[in-house]
């Protein structure tokens, strides 16, 4: 048996390990599918964080965390109030067309 198998099948004792950060498509999918090249420009404006490992960019999940903490609340207002169905004559509520 593979010695990760056997530290998977002791349950508890196994850790799960979060990213410290996340390719390009990764962070666009985190920001809510913004473009990459959006991404890339929050990466000038200094809005996020990357570090390269190779030729690969990598943004750091904290700077995506600080970014999303940074942006204004939404404001949405509550829907109109409905006014309440008219029944037609002819048929019930409920009641199908034959």
């Amino acid at each position: 048996m593979h010695p990760e198998s056997k530290r998977a099948a002791a349950g508890p004792q196994t850790a799960v390990l979060e990213p410290y950060a996340v390719r390009i498509p990764t962070a666009s999918h985190l920001l809510g599918d913004k473009a990459h090249s959006i991404i890339y420009e929050l990466l000038g404006l200094g809005k996020l964080r990357a570090i390269k490992d190779g030729t690969k960019t990598l943004i750091t999940l904290d700077s995506i965390r600080e970014y999303q903490a940074s942006l204004p609340p939404a404001k949405i207002k509550p829907p109109a109030a409905r006014r309440p169905r008219q029944q037609t004559p002819d048929r019930k509520r409920g009641e199908r067309k034959s």
